[in-house]
């Protein structure tokens, strides 16, 4: 089995990104999020070719693609009224990465997204990270506030916060959801050869302020394999 290094985290590829990968002795990239047009809930082909093409004029290979939108999914994750319609999207969103040359796409399934409690703690050193504590969670994601480092990516692509914080889904509701997702998409993706990849929950915690998380172990990865 082939071990392979990426740049990841990286929205679009540009000549800045392009000179980091080459100083770290990298070739390929992990685009996570990407930042191309989704108006219509979901990527159009000639846009993910477009994204490939630009990522190998610059001598690196489109390794990944890592999250889609929050709003192709939101109803989806929730069990929500549009859930049908986003399935349907998501499925041409699937077979237009495998058309457009990308092996691989990542996904989460955390309906309430990505959650810090502070922006900037401090670590080893007097280095700067993010941290997050379950107990300082009721006061909402640091992430999503305004000023923040991801603040304008996040809200974006995501829920509100304050309707962040009313969301509520136990963990048998999450695995149903998850159970209607994988019956739908796998069939493409086998079709269509496209590899998925499923990320862990951020942070893996049970639950977080009443919605249930159950990507946060070895356990119940085992069980996902299985659904």
């Amino acid at each position: 089995m082939a071990i392979r290094l990426a740049v990841c985290q990286v929205r679009d590829v540009d000549d800045s990104i392009a000179a980091f990968a080459r100083q770290l002795g990298v070739n390929s990239v992990n685009v996570t999020t990407a930042q191309i047009a989704d108006e219509k809930g979901y990527w159009e082909l000639d846009d993910l070719v477009a994204l490939r093409r630009r990522c190998e004029s610059r001598g690196l290979r489109l390794e990944v693609l890592e999250n889609a939108p929050h709003h192709f999914y939101d109803h989806i994750m929730t069990g929500g009224p549009r859930r049908e319609e986003q399935l349907d999207k998501y499925r041409i969103t699937l077979r237009n990465i495998a058309r457009a040359g990308i092996p691989m796409f990542g996904f989460h399934f955390m309906a309430t997204g990505v959650w810090r409690t502070k922006m900037d703690a401090v670590t080893r050193g007097g280095a700067k990270t993010t941290a997050f504590t379950v107990a300082d969670a009721p006061a909402g994601n640091e992430i999503a506030h305004e000023g923040s480092r991801d603040s304008g990516r996040y809200i974006a692509d995501r829920l509100d916060p304050e309707r962040r914080l009313r969301l509520e889904g136990t963990a048998d509701e999450v695995w149903e959801n998850y159970r209607v997702f994988l019956e739908a998409i796998l069939p493409v993706a086998d079709e269509a050869g496209l590899k998925l990849a499923q990320h862990p929950d951020d942070r893996p915690v049970d639950d977080i302020n009443g919605y249930a998380r159950v990507f946060n172990s070895v356990e119940n990865f085992d069980k996902a394999m299985k659904t």
